[in-house]
């Protein structure tokens, strides 16, 4: 049974049960001098109550919120398909005590992939390469000495932490929207590497590209103007909007932080914490071909950058926009 909060705040009891859930069950079973007993454990029982294999469990993720009305907080299981025994497994591993006074709730929303396919817009970028990826310039960044930069995602423009920083051109457009050698518009400057395999917490898939020409680009986005600073997320919701090539403007609401397992085709999966949690409001706030994307509040304050979204339904996930900033060292352009 896991600890029983010391806290009433009901944000306080919604991240810690996210935080010690995801370090029960979104483990993947790795060798023993990786993981400890109690975790190891927790998770076998887990499938046992499913009546399930281990490496069978359809657990994707998990993600907390709290009810704006009643303000009852609530741990969401994302999952790849439904099961009806998930919600009691879940209770079962929280134990009754603290369970009493928290909902829980299961979101089919398939694997968690990374939100890059061929696009369409002026917001267009890639990898400049005949091979290589799309995805949405966010925004333009800037470093202390004056020096921009363009911030997308490292699975858009830095080939998965195989990019050469300094060498590798950067189209706009990308290649899926008819991007050549003559669309460069500058050099991958610099990337966090992604740490695959679950062993290490990732909280941002981000890179910035230098422009060769600052003439070739604007801090404006589009449909949306310029930013306004930025702010944090703290499951309190957020009305956001964002741009991006394939679902173009869309609205929605930020309401989940959330810790999950990406799934990166050809390279493996990754664990990834505290990321925001997003719904569109009619229709889906981002696709596959949106990674990039900067979500912005009805104030234009920087709030994430989409990177990844569910395959089964309107669930969106964005990288929060401070630890971004903080890596590369750069303010948003304004």
């Amino acid at each position: 049974m896991l600890q029983p909060s010391q806290s009433e705040d009901p944000r306080y009891t919604a991240k810690a049960l996210l935080r010690q859930l995801s370090y029960a069950l979104l483990r993947p079973q790795l060798p023993k001098v990786h993981t400890t007993a109690a975790s190891t454990g927790t998770l076998t029982r887990f499938a046992q109550t499913l009546d399930l294999p281990t490496d069978s469990v359809p657990l994707v993720g998990l993600a907390a919120s709290v009810d704006p009305e009643q303000r009852v907080p609530t741990i969401t299981a994302l999952t790849r398909v439904p099961h009806e025994g998930l919600k009691k497994a879940i209770v079962d591993v929280v134990g009754a005590e603290r369970a009493s006074g928290v909902q829980f709730e299961v979101l089919v929303t398939g694997s968690i992939v990374v939100a890059s396919r061929p696009v369409h817009g002026g917001d267009s970028i890639g990898e400049g390469n005949s091979f290589g990826q799309s995805g949405s310039v966010g925004c333009m960044v800037e470093e202390l000495c004056g020096t921009k930069y363009l911030l997308t995602c490292n699975h858009v423009i830095a080939r998965l932490d195989q990019g050469i920083r300094g060498a590798d051109a950067v189209w706009a457009p990308g290649r899926h929207h008819g991007g050549a050698n003559s669309s460069k518009i500058g050099i991958l400057r610099d990337y966090e590497p992604i740490r695959f395999g679950g062993l290490s917490v990732n909280c941002i898939d981000a890179a910035i590209a230098e422009p060769d020409d600052l003439n070739d680009t604007t801090p404006e986005i589009r449909h949306i103007g310029r930013v306004n600073g930025h702010r944090g997320f703290d499951l309190n919701p957020i009305v956001v909007q964002k741009t991006g090539p394939e679902t173009d403007h869309t609205t929605g609401t930020a309401l989940y932080e959330a810790n999950f397992m990406c799934d990166y085709p050809g390279h493996g999966s990754a664990l990834f914490h505290d990321q925001i949690g997003i719904f569109g409001d009619t229709e889906p706030f981002a696709r596959q071909g949106d990674s990039g994307s900067l979500v912005v509040d009805l104030d234009n304050r920087a709030v994430g950058m989409i990177a990844f979204v569910a395959e089964d339904t309107d669930f969106s996930l964005a990288n929060p926009i401070e630890p971004i900033l903080a890596r590369f060292g750069v303010e948003l352009c304004r």
